[in-house]
C-alpha cells in the first residue's frame, strides 16, 4: 500500500499537484482507503491460493522486467559512475547499518507464511514435493535479490 501510494503521488506530482498537498497523511488517506477497499480487500478474500495464479504470474513478469532492465541499463550508469571522482568501489562496509540489513533480509524470505496454505493445495502433498516447492522459490527469490542488488550496486557504487 505504500508503495502504492507513493506512485499515485509521484504521477500526481509529475502532473503539477501541489507537492504540500501530495505529501501529507490527508493525501495517502484519500488514496489509500479507497484503494484497499475497491482492491486489496477483495483479493484477500479468496479462499484458496490457485485464486492468486494470475497475480503471480504477473508478480513474476515485474520482477524480471525490472531485473532485465537494470541489467541492460547497468552499463552506462556504471560508466557515468566511474568517471566521478567522489565513487569508491567498496567491497563491505560494516557500520550501523548493518541491523537494516540484517531486517532487510530477514523479511525478504518471510514467504513461509504461505507455506501451509500452498501445502494444502498440492496434488498429493508430502514431505519431498514441499521440500521442492519451497527450495525453488527460495532459489527464484535469492536469483531476482542478487540480479537486482548487484545491478544497483554496480551502477551506484558508494552512492546507494
Amino acid at each position: 500500500m505504500i508503495l502504492f501510494t507513493s506512485l499515485v503521488q509521484f504521477i500526481a506530482e509529475s502532473f503539477e499537484a501541489d507537492p504540500k498537498f501530495t505529501n501529507t497523511m490527508q493525501f495517502r488517506a484519500v488514496v489509500g482507503v479507497p484503494c484497499t477497499l475497491v482492491l486489496f480487500f477483495p483479493i484477500s478474500m479468496k479462499k484458496d491460493m490457485s485464486a492468486f495464479a494470475y497475480f503471480g504470474i504477473a508478480s513474476v513478469i515485474a520482477l524480471v522486467y525490472v531485473a532485465l532492465l537494470m541489467v541492460i541499463e547497468m552499463p552506462f550508469y556504471y560508466k557515468e559512475s566511474m568517471t566521478r571522482p567522489t565513487t569508491k568501489v567498496i567491497a563491505y562496509q560494516f557500520d550501523y547499518n548493518i541491523f537494516t540489513a540484517c531486517a532487510i533480509t530477514f523479511f525478504a524470505y518471510s514467504c513461509q507464511i504461505q507455506l501451509l496454505p500452498v501445502y494444502s493445495e498440492l496434488v498429493n502433498p508430502n514431505f519431498a514435493r514441499i521440500r521442492k516447492v519451497i527450495r525453488r522459490s527460495i532459489l527464484a527469490d535469492m536469483l531476482f535479490y542478487m540480479v537486482i542488488g548487484v545491478s544497483g550496486y554496480l551502477s551506484t557504487f558508494n552512492r546507494t
